[in-house]
């Protein structure tokens, strides 16, 4: 298993538990931004519309960011803050 390492704290925790989710194999990676939105409901408030976008982002840079081997590591970053 890999882990990203991300930008900032807030980041970090939904890079870990996104990592998690792939581990348990409980979804495609693609349909996870609910699994995000569930997991962190007070970081990703209900908005009109489209209101997966802000999920859907976290989700593809941790996904891009597996292709920057300086991003990847092979343990588990801890979340300060």
């Amino acid at each position: 298993m890999s882990w990203i390492k991300a930008d900032n704290p807030q980041e970090q925790k939904h890079f870990n538990y996104l990592e998690e989710l792939r581990k348990d194999g409980d979804t495609n990676m693609y349909g996870a931004a609910p699994y995000l939105r569930a997991r962190f409901p007070e970081d990703f408030p209900p908005k009109r519309g489209f209101h997966d976008k802000p999920c859907g982002a976290v989700l593809k840079k941790w996904m891009d960011l597996h292709n920057k081997p300086d991003r990847v590591l092979d343990v588990m970053p801890k979340v300060e803050g």
